[in-house]
């Protein structure tokens, strides 16, 4: 396993794409930095108090997918290579080279979302503290990491059950998008009133309606599997960060965790019963 780790390091060191990526992301932070600052000191003078944490991580959700792209490629590289073939067969098993290939996917993508972080963090610094705190912004780190591992682990399964390069990036920007439109329907069903009222249609004219209960509005069960359903999703969590509507707590990266570790079951499972040729 050390070996396999060694190797996919130095190949992670000399690999093009990951330096590019790299960079990418490092001019968009400092980019990034500047237009938030910009637009905080903007709003502030037009809007009076504006709470700097609705701003500071709204590029969750696009981490995910510059991640999932990553590890795509990589492994897409690696299958059409015959990489991973190759070490199967000088007597790896496919367990480790499946959990060190996570685990320089891992580190690439962590690489990403550190950037970001410090790009967030040089904003802090130059507009002043947040609401919520350096407890807060501490957690909301861990929780973007650890979200981070959860959608690489899904892109990790799909690189090594998929051997066609392109069609593997594409699948894997696809299921992120998925994963972002069912977080995003959960969202917004939650986000519904309790009590509802004001304009609606009748009889061919708009009249005022009093408030009244929303039909619209999760209650019970229903709500507490779509809450759960909602934080367990990578991208649940994304949206959640991005208006800064995520709690506060340890508990995101737990839920995170669970996610891995199905991700990664399911992906060793697959990938020892995959006939590679």
């Amino acid at each position: 396993m050390s070996r396999l780790m060694y190797s996919g390091l130095y190949r992670l060191k000399k690999d093009k794409v990951f330096w590019l990526f790299l960079i990418a992301v490092a001019v968009y932070a400092v980019i990034l930095s500047k237009m938030l600052v910009n637009s905080y000191e903007y709003q502030v003078m037009a809007n009076g108090f504006v709470s700097f944490d609705k701003m500071v991580f709204e590029e969750a959700p696009y981490t995910g997918i510059v991640a999932v792209l990553f590890a795509a490629l990589f492994l897409g590289r690696e299958q059409s290579d015959g990489a991973i073939r190759g070490r199967l067969t000088v007597g790896h098993s496919r367990g480790a080279v499946f959990m060190a290939d996570f685990l320089v996917c891992l580190t690439a993508a962590w690489s990403f979302v550190i950037l970001w972080l410090m790009s967030c963090a040089a904003a802090c610094l130059t507009v002043g503290e947040l609401d919520m705190g350096v407890s807060g912004f501490i957690v909301y780190a861990l929780s973007a990491l650890a979200f981070t591992a959860a959608i690489t682990a899904a892109a990790v399964l799909m690189g090594h059950l998929i051997t066609n390069k392109a069609f593997l990036v594409v699948a894997a920007a696809a299921v992120w998008v998925l994963l972002l439109i069912i977080a995003s329907g959960l969202d917004d069903r939650l986000s519904e009133p309790e009590i509802s009222g004001g304009m609606a249609y009748i009889d061919g004219e708009f009249v005022m309606t009093g408030p009244g209960p929303n039909p619209l509005y999760l209650t019970g069960p229903v709500r507490t599997v779509c809450e759960t359903l909602l934080r367990l999703l990578p991208t649940g969590q994304a949206i959640l960060m991005n208006f800064a509507d995520l709690p506060v707590s340890p508990a995101n990266i737990l839920y995170s965790l669970v996610f891995t570790a199905v991700m990664l079951g399911l992906g060793l499972l697959l990938f020892k019963r995959k006939d590679i040729k």
